[in-house]
């Protein structure tokens, strides 16, 4: 499995892995494959990426030479972000991920994406109630459902 290593993992795979395995990593690079990027534009299109860590990730990678600052001294200052040569040689290694999930990945939404969803749900399912229908005596009938006051359990 690890060649040369017998049993073990290869030290520079595992190097790898642990440099674009990090979350938001993965898309940071796809973004910038297509070509140099402001800050705001990989920000805009990597939704779900707040700007602290989108920040802590471009630092990382460029740390690591896969990514280079340029900054432009224009006023406004404009600043880009674009692949080494060391980051585009990436490129094969992510189209053939792109190719797996193609090919691999169904179209649900991610696993995080339903727990919010449930956990919206769940919620709401909290906050209404069911009256009771006087006209057949059921003791939870959802047709006549009102939301609960937070503070109480009488209706608004």
């Amino acid at each position: 499995m690890g060649g040369k290593h017998g049993d073990e993992l290869c030290p520079r795979y595992q190097r790898a892995i642990d440099i674009i395995g990090k979350r938001w990593t993965g898309l940071i690079l796809r973004v910038l494959l297509a070509g140099p990027r402001r800050f705001g534009e990989i920000e805009d299109v990597v939704g779900g990426l707040s700007a602290r860590m989108l920040s802590e990730r471009l630092k990382e990678l460029e740390a690591c030479g896969i990514v280079e600052r340029r900054v432009y001294p224009e006023a406004p200052v404009r600043i880009e972000y674009a692949l080494t040569e060391k980051g585009r040689g990436l490129q094969r290694a992510l189209d053939e991920l792109q190719r797996w999930a193609d090919r691999w990945e169904c179209d649900a939404p991610p696993v995080r994406e339903r727990r919010v969803r449930l956990a919206k749900l769940q919620r709401w399912a909290d906050r209404w109630e069911c009256e009771p229908d006087a006209a057949d005596e059921r003791p939870h009938s959802c047709d006549k459902a009102r939301p609960l006051s937070p503070a109480s359990s009488q209706p608004y």
